[in-house]
């Protein structure tokens, strides 16, 4: 890689008041992408005892821009002035806690007013805490006063009021030379476009709030006409009333896969070029293909949760297919749900990088484009993986191995009835869903410890009144009274739970191990039938 045109960061030293001087004349700023001050009472009061006792606090991290970029934070969440725009500047990129800490502590405008910046010494102490107006004042200094001469001379007045006045005064003025004193490291990225520092960023060990390319392209697509915080705010909480909650990260990246970009750092970050009409025609675009996503997994898989969506990446092609106008067609949305079933039981998507998304965003173009085997792929599954592989929530197996009991229509071994989708489908609960055997049975049936009985194969499901009903009764007991009360209608009830009526045979000779591993055959075969490999 070549490094000729990279110039190495710039470290320097600096004192605070010349730090708090600089954000006052409006030569530090704070990119929009930042997320407001988080940190609570403890922190501030930590951070100030470090300062305190001469401890190191951790470097700035600023990025020298000498032209518009990205968007500068004017609201009320920092304490830090509002001021023109002047260029050059220096935006604050890493170090943002800290700095609004001791820029809003030394600059708090009213020491009547409790606040997360108004913070006072205790001299006797020598410890600082937060302003409280029912706590005594007379031998305290505001930390507002420290930096403001006529402040500090009305502070040491009043303190000479006391009886031991030298010694607080003497604490006073230490605490002064401390703060005065105190120099922390910065650096400074000099000459980088805008996905360097996206890239830079990212690899910063930082023990803040970690920001990625996500958070720069709200800054860098922002305008007078287009704020894609407003934009993807209102949009999650349509999708929250709904029940339908998608990450806020997913939907910026469905906004740059609809308007025709990939959802990479770099790739994203080439919106900012894309005037403010052609952002709000996409963002109206993405409301209409969640729609159609959203109608399309409750069609065919009866899924009414995200949550039952397992990889971000199929949420996106299914987004990026309608976009394209594949939905008009019964054979290429056939060939999707194929697709969506097999990427999750096959966890095609687990740990996979952006490239291979984007791979599969290209594939997905050509399926709508015409080429029905652009997505085709085999599943992999087989019965050892549901004897190996336990139900867990939020894993992709385990999801579509829930959706199959709803495409099944599984039926309700106590009642016949069917268990409707709705009752587990709604959200991602493993409450519905029980081992039949006991895990004791398992260990004898398959030789080895199996410390849980919900392993795929032994999981049923179950409604909440089947629950209580199955709760004193063995696995063989639950069988055979369904058997018992459904006479002819069992064979359908059984089989909703993937359960051949001739496997029962296994149980009377008390061998669960031939009874769970039919089962799991006749799973897998539902499930190539669902991913359109029989």
């Amino acid at each position: 890689m070549s490094t000729e045109s990279f110039f190495p960061p710039t470290p320097e030293v600096q004192h605070l008041p010349t730090l708090f001087r600089r954000v006052q004349q409006g030569e530090i700023r704070v990119p929009a992408f930042q997320r407001g001050f988080v940190w609570k009472e403890a922190q501030i009061v930590q951070l100030l005892e470090s300062v305190y006792r001469g401890f190191p606090i951790g470097s700035l991290l600023f990025w020298n821009v000498k032209e518009r970029l990205l968007r500068i934070e004017q609201t009320a969440a920092f304490p830090f002035p509002r001021l023109e725009e002047r260029y050059p500047f220096k935006f604050l990129l890493d170090g943002l806690q800290r700095l609004s800490t001791l820029y809003g502590v030394f600059h708090w405008p009213d020491i009547g007013k409790s606040g997360p910046y108004n913070v006072i010494f205790d001299l006797d102490n020598e410890e600082f805490r937060h302003f409280d107006g029912g706590l005594p004042l007379q031998r305290t200094i505001h930390l507002s006063s420290l930096f403001s001469p006529k402040d500090f001379l009305a502070a040491q007045k009043n303190l000479s009021l006391e009886n031991d006045s030298e010694q607080l005064i003497e604490r006073a003025i230490r605490l002064h030379s401390v703060f005065q004193e105190y120099m922390v490291p910065t650096v400074t990225i000099e000459n980088r476009s805008v996905p360097d520092v996206v890239s830079i960023f990212e690899r910063v060990n930082s023990t803040g709030t970690k920001l990625n390319a996500v958070d720069f392209m709200r800054a860098v697509t922002w305008s007078e006409d287009f704020d894609l915080n407003t934009e993807i705010s209102q949009l999650s909480r349509g999708l929250e009333e709904q029940d339908f909650e998608v990450p806020v990260e997913t939907l910026v990246k469905a906004l740059a896969v609809v308007a025709g970009t990939a959802p990479t750092p770099s790739a994203m970050l080439e919106l900012r070029q894309r005037s403010a009409p052609e952002l709000l025609s996409s963002m109206r675009s993405v409301r209409n293909v969640i729609d159609q996503a959203r109608n399309f997994l409750e069609k065919n898989f009866s899924i009414r949760s995200y949550e039952y969506l397992p990889y971000e990446g199929q949420f996106l092609v299914l987004l990026r297919f309608f976009q394209l106008g594949g939905g008009s067609d019964p054979e290429k949305l056939r060939r999707l749900e194929e697709w969506v079933w097999t990427t999750s039981f096959n966890e095609e998507l687990r740990g996979k990088p952006d490239s291979y998304v984007v791979r599969m965003l290209n594939s997905v173009q050509a399926l709508a484009a015409g080429n029905l085997q652009a997505l085709s792929d085999r599943l992999t599954l087989d019965a050892a993986d549901l004897i190996e592989r336990r139900f867990i929530r939020g894993k992709a197996l385990s999801a579509a191995f829930v959706c199959l009991f709803a495409k099944n229509k599984a039926r309700s071994l106590f009642t016949g009835e069917i268990v409707p989708p709705e009752s587990y489908m709604q959200e991602f609960s493993t409450k519905n869903f029980e081992g039949l055997f006991r895990p004791r049975a398992l260990t004898d049936a398959f030789g080895r410890e199996h410390p849980s009985g919900k392993i795929l194969a032994n999981t049923f499901l179950f409604s909440e009144g089947d629950l209580l009903a199955s709760r004193d009764l063995s696995g063989v007991d639950l069988l055979t009274k369904c058997i018992e009360r459904h006479g002819d209608f069992a064979d359908r009830v059984l089989r909703s739970q993937f359960v051949a009526p001739e496997s029962i045979q296994f149980l009377g000779n008390n061998d669960v191990g031939s009874f769970l591993t039919t089962r799991a055959s006749m799973i897998v075969a539902e499930a190539r039938k669902a991913a359109g490999n029989p």
